[in-house]
């Protein structure tokens, strides 16, 4: 039976400073299970449109789960709260609403219930045998593991329960399933097992490389990882659960009490470390390998934080906003609905209380101090733009108003003058280059301007810029990169004396990062001189000449302005004299942007 669940205010207080109990935790992981029961009620209901063997098929599993509850009820639990069965349930019930699951690969989406039947079922130690799907010769056991046939082009098998002794059977051929499922065996793959322990408080996780509906998070997974990456993961584990517990136990409770599965991803473009998470696959984390323990707390913070949210969302509406109206989000390069703002001020809350943590003095260094100064202030104003939006409901106020006052206090907080800079450097490089991605101003005004300075006129400028989401390149900026340098490795930072020397940095950056701003704003000039449509170096050349320069309040105008200067008259004016023509053109404080 599915249960009834409601919020109590006092958890809305908790979940507002970014933290929340386990308690808590466990009241929002069972109103996930009651999501997920739900689901599996309404693709069987949906079955009915589906040729009748499919049907049935989806119908057996149905009833082989519902016996598998009875016998033991916190076994099948924990077999359907397994995260991939979560994201199963999402993607089926879509299929079976759109009406695409008539070919063979939807087949094998609906004919996934089986599977986890069969899994809740041998947790259990009922007595049952039920046909399931396979891929390219392996059927797979969500929340348990996989059995590996040599026939790649058989699409059924059976799986077999007697006296708690489970079997998969492929023709002739026969895979028993461990006592131990997270071992190798023959014909076996288990799910890895990662168990970390700190001061007596143990968490316990699956490292899934095996299951096919692990992979609905936009990045590509891993596939099966060989033992001295497992190994790795481990050890990377022990030592982020370390920092967590003796330093943020807070944070390690909560992550105990939800957090079940990691999915190990891909790593970006040049080794960039990816991490997400999904509301359809409550309780799972999706990463590439983290570099260090601190990364790898961090994450696992950031992203249960997202949980937390999806979750508390899925019980009470936050808002009422659709996606179609975006806001400046300082850690995207591309504008976010009001749903995505929320959520990545909340996750940042938690990042933020993370370094104040280590900056009030149990592992204070100078690059934890510019994350924290960097974070204090670009989350308090996400939620001041959230709080002005006017689409919060109710609980989405109390929700916006907690975190604020979280937040604010933290502004008077002393930071060292170094890290507390380079916090400034980082913000206003995010904003600019930000506002160079996603701001468009109305071509025909960009065109009246062109011509206007060319002919020696003022300059009259729009009040308004509309956020495009246009996907225009803009390299990335190493300024960021460089700064972690110069806060983490100061005596190799020193002895730079080329941007080349410092990565893929230009020798402005390292210019710029070193407070040489007459020399960086020269070297921006140069890059832009060979090429002027370089946005990433208009960014650069904005930061030179300071937070209060034209430059920087309208630097998409400037650019616009100056590329259509160059296609008419074939000249290049200086950008921050062109910024400056433009300022002199209004009293404003600045574009407003919608």
């Amino acid at each position: 039976m599915i249960a009834t669940h409601c919020v109590q205010s006092a958890d809305i207080d908790a979940l507002a400073t970014g933290r929340g109990g386990p308690e808590v935790i466990g009241r929002l992981a069972a109103a996930q299970a009651s999501k997920c029961m739900l689901r599996l009620r309404l693709i069987v209901d949906a079955a009915r449109s589906l040729p009748p063997e499919r049907a049935a098929s989806l119908h057996r599993g149905y009833d082989l789960l519902a016996r598998a509850q009875h016998h033991d009820p916190a076994a099948t639990a924990k077999v359907l709260m397994y995260p991939p069965v979560g994201a199963w349930s999402a993607l089926c019930l879509r299929g079976l609403r759109s009406g695409d699951c008539s070919d063979g690969e939807s087949a094998e989406v609906t004919g996934h219930l089986a599977a986890i039947a069969a899994s809740a079922a041998a947790s259990a130690g009922i007595d049952f045998q039920i046909d399931v799907p396979a891929r390219s010769g392996a059927i797979l056991l969500p929340a348990l593991g996989l059995a590996q046939f040599a026939d790649d082009q058989m699409d059924t098998g059976k799986v077999r329960g007697r006296s708690g002794m489970t079997q998969v059977i492929a023709g002739r051929h026969a895979v028993a399933v461990p006592p131990d499922v997270c071992s190798d065996q023959d014909g076996w793959r288990g799910l890895r097992r990662l168990r970390s322990t700190a001061e007596d408080l143990t968490l316990e996780l699956m490292l899934d490389d095996l299951d096919p509906f692990r992979a609905c998070y936009g990045f590509p997974v891993d596939d099966r990882l060989p033992a001295h990456l497992v190994h790795g993961w481990r050890q990377r584990l022990d030592e982020a659960w370390s920092i967590l517990v003796r330093q943020h136990p807070w944070y390690a409770t909560a992550i105990r009490a939800g957090l079940t599965c990691l999915i190990p991803l891909r790593a970006g473009p040049g080794g960039k470390g990816v991490s997400t998470t999904s509301t359809d696959a409550f309780g799972a984390c999706a990463l590439s390998f983290p570099p260090d323990a601190q990364t790898l707390a961090v994450t696992l913070v950031h992203e249960f934080q997202h949980a937390k949210l999806g979750a508390l969302h899925d019980l009470v509406p936050l808002h009422t906003a659709t996606p179609d109206v975006l806001y400046y989000s300082p850690w995207r390069d591309d504008p976010r609905p009001l749903h995505g703002l929320l959520h990545g001020a909340y996750a940042y809350l938690g990042v933020t209380d993370l370094w104040r943590t280590q900056h009030a003095g149990c592992a204070p260094s100078a690059f934890g101090d510019f994350e924290y100064a960097r974070w204090r202030a670009e989350t308090l104003d996400a939620v001041r733009i959230i709080e002005r939006s006017g689409l919060l409901t109710a609980v989405g106020h109390s929700l916006a108003a907690g975190m604020r006052s979280r937040l604010r206090p933290w502004h008077a907080e002393p930071v060292a003058d170094l890290p507390r800079a380079a916090a400034a450097i980082a913000i206003a490089d995010h904003r600019v280059s930000w506002r160079l991605r996603n701001l468009r101003h109305d071509q025909t005004e960009v065109d009246r301007l062109a011509v206007a300075w060319i002919g020696g006129a003022a300059a009259r400028i729009p009040s308004r810029a509309a956020v495009m989401a246009s996907g225009q390149a803009l390299s990335r900026s190493h300024r960021i990169e460089l700064i972690g340098s110069m806060l983490q490795d100061p005596a190799r930072f020193r002895h730079y004396r080329s941007g080349a020397e410092a990565g893929e940095a230009d020798a402005a950056d390292l210019a710029l990062v070193r407070g040489e701003l007459a020399s960086a704003a020269r070297g921006y000039r140069d890059l832009l001189a060979d090429d002027p449509d370089r946005a990433d170096a208009w960014a650069g050349l904005a930061l030179a000449e300071g937070p209060s320069s034209a430059l920087s309040r309208w630097p998409e105008l400037a650019y616009a302005v100056h590329r259509r200067i160059r296609e008419i008259s074939a000249t290049a004016p200086d950008p921050a004299d062109l910024a400056d023509w433009l300022a002199a053109g209004t009293s404003q404080k600045g574009i407003q942007t919608s």
